[in-house]
């Protein structure tokens, strides 16, 4: 990113009449400078190890790698990535702590599967830090436990590590829409 931004300036400076030098020199400190202050303010794959795809959100592949490679440390995910406008704010009280299966009413169900929301008014939720592994749970159900094992086999040997959340998540909540988008496909 850097070079590119340095030979950019280089030939900005040829096109200006100036030297190659310069612009090179002045191209590379401003591509530094802007990488570090986006990094600064907005986060990125080098802020986020597990973000393979730089784009702040974790998926599946993502998951399963950081289960495989991350060693058992923790990570940090935006409460707002996560897809909670299946619920109904108005089914909810303020204060109410419930776990949510989010398996296959969300678009990040695949992600999360079961979450612990609190819900603190005006269409906000807190989510509470969250395991990432494949327990067999007994007495979780046999699609729980199923859905577990297909888990485990497609992630691999690894190491549990918790998922905390920033912020709060604000559902847009509407009985009209769906929940999943156009093409969406499921499993």
């Amino acid at each position: 990113m850097a070079g590119g931004g340095g030979i950019g300036g280089g030939i900005s400076s040829i096109l200006a009449g100036g030297e190659f030098s310069d612009g090179l020199q002045q191209g590379l400190i401003t591509s530094m400078a802007n990488h570090a202050v986006h990094g600064a303010f907005q986060g990125g794959p080098g802020d986020l190890p597990w973000d393979l795809d730089g784009d702040g959100r974790l998926s599946l592949k993502e998951g399963n790698w950081w289960f495989r490679n991350g060693d058992g440390q923790a990570i940090t995910v935006d409460a707002q990535t996560v897809d909670l406008d299946f619920l109904n704010p108005e089914d909810w009280f303020v204060g109410q702590y419930e776990r949510v299966q989010t398996l296959v009413k969300s678009r990040t169900g695949r992600i999360y599967g079961n979450i612990d929301l609190t819900y603190q008014g005006n269409n906000q939720f807190v989510i509470s830090p969250d395991p990432y592994h494949f327990p067999h749970a007994p007495g979780s159900g046999a699609f729980r436990n199923f859905a577990n094992w297909i888990g485990k086999i497609n992630a691999g040997k690894g190491t549990k590590y918790i998922i905390n959340f920033k912020g709060i998540n604000t559902v847009n909540y509407s009985p009209f829409k769906p929940n999943f988008p156009t093409g969406y496909k499921g499993f």
